[in-house]
């Protein structure tokens, strides 16, 4: 059997876009409560999820229509919106906190942050998010971001944002956390 590169390529494409499907039918299952997954078994303490979005580079094509941030007003990126999920239940010699080894679970999507929210919310109950201690919320100062963790999660208990400002000085990262009371709507907005 003789492959080419544009067989592997289309078949690549064809296994992502139905796992894509499958994805997201069992998110809107578990998100409307049709299907229901057991807790994790041992239950972590500690669940995180990171939530942030970047621009990728894309095709012309991909890009038609979109107004971009370019002097020429073209755009040249999309936004894809990214969730990573994981425990951590121990730190180093350091005292450091260290992830658990193949904890993590990854979502990502090019669809707006209303289709991402429900993936984070559902791959949240996946994970256990209503039976851990801990749920801690990691992002930027994107409204987005917080607008998903205090509509989806309103049970979280500790949210963090790390912002980032750069200058000709370098970087400089500022850690913010809050308390979140169950229910609550606020957030780190103006950070």
């Amino acid at each position: 059997m003789r492959l080419t590169v544009k067989r592997v390529e289309r078949a690549a494409e064809a296994s992502g876009t139905a796992q894509v499907a499958a994805a997201r039918g069992r998110s809107a299952m578990i998100t409307a409560r049709k299907l229901v997954p057991l807790p994790p078994s041992p239950l972590p303490d500690k669940l995180y999820a990171a939530i942030d979005g970047t621009g990728v580079p894309v095709t012309a094509k991909e890009t038609a229509g979109r107004d971009g941030k370019g002097e020429d007003g073209r755009a040249r990126t999309r936004q894809v919106k990214l969730g990573v999920f994981f425990t951590q239940d121990k730190v180093n010699d350091g005292g450091y906190p260290v992830r658990d080894r193949d904890s993590s679970s990854f979502i990502a999507t090019f669809e707006p942050a209303s289709v991402f929210a429900g993936l984070v919310k559902a791959e949240g109950i996946r994970r256990g998010a209503g039976h851990v201690r801990q749920l801690t919320i990691l992002g930027d100062g994107a409204a987005w971001i917080w607008n998903i963790a205090s509509a989806k999660f309103p049970e979280v208990i500790l949210s963090f944002m790390i912002k980032q400002r750069c200058d000709l000085g370098g970087c400089v990262e500022t850690v913010s956390s809050t308390q979140l009371g169950a229910g609550s709507r606020s957030c780190l907005a103006g950070v």
